[in-house]
């Protein structure tokens, strides 16, 4: 019996991609990343102005956005597949997201040819550890977000779900890399280029010794291009050509 389920399940995970019939739930919130009140490193060469976010800021209001509610990256009347428990950590260049995915499977049993009505057997539930890396970069001031690779699936070796999770995870790369792309391009209600401006202002009139009033003025009528990403201390970095300010 078991080895029938097994192998039911597994003909079903292969061809569940044609399945279309949708099951209503929820949409995820759109949410923004919100930094609490902080002042940002900043750095000066030539022309070039850096504003260095610490990473350990960037995880945490990252984290806090995903955590706000638990993704459902696919909901058929077969398939759900939701990632919960996560965790954003920015390693090397890149952001990596981790947590539990859970897959829960049913098949139909039988449909009432009079009523229409449909008939499913249980819901089957199985979960494993998924991880997935995404590349950042923000050029003239759009943000993108790309899932990088294949997720990393652990602790499923040799168990019959191993290939119904593995499956499962390739939907978490393309669900979440769009969800990441519109939160880092909205930081606390502002749009990366006056996000920029409101919090070098101060900083780079202290720094040469001129008023507020003139940086910002110049920078909101010629600020260059707003490029960023995460260099290779794992800071999140903007930077951005100044305009003549003397």
């Amino acid at each position: 019996m078991k080895k029938q389920l097994i192998t039911g399940l597994t003909l079903a995970v292969l061809s569940f991609g044609m399945v279309v019939e949708t099951v209503s739930y929820q949409e995820p919130k759109a949410v923004a990343v919100n930094f609490p009140n902080f002042e940002p490193g900043l750095k000066i060469e030539g022309n070039v102005a850096q504003l260095f976010i610490p990473k350990d800021l960037m995880e945490a209001v990252l984290t806090q956005a995903l955590k706000v509610n638990e993704q459902r990256l696919k909901d058929t009347a077969f398939n759900r597949f939701t990632l919960k428990g996560t965790d954003c950590n920015v390693v090397g260049d890149k952001l990596q997201v981790s947590g539990i995915l859970q897959v829960e499977h049913r098949e139909l049993l039988v449909k009432n040819p009079i009523t229409g009505k449909k008939h499913y057997s249980p819901w089957i539930s199985v979960s494993g550890r998924v991880t997935q890396l995404f590349g950042i970069q923000v050029k003239n001031n759009q943000t993108v977000v790309s899932n990088i690779g294949a997720p990393k699936i652990e602790g499923l070796e040799a168990r019959w779900y191993a290939e119904l999770i593995s499956l499962a995870g390739r939907y978490v790369g393309p669900s979440l890399a769009p969800k990441l792309t519109k939160e880092l391009s909205n930081f606390n209600g502002l749009n990366v280029r006056q996000f920029a401006i409101d919090k070098s202002t101060p900083l780079i009139a202290s720094k040469l010794g001129i008023t507020q009033d003139i940086v910002r003025k110049a920078l909101e009528q010629n600020i260059g291009s707003i490029n960023a990403g995460i260099n290779n201390q794992s800071n999140f970095v903007l930077s951005f050509t100044l305009p003549q300010l003397k």
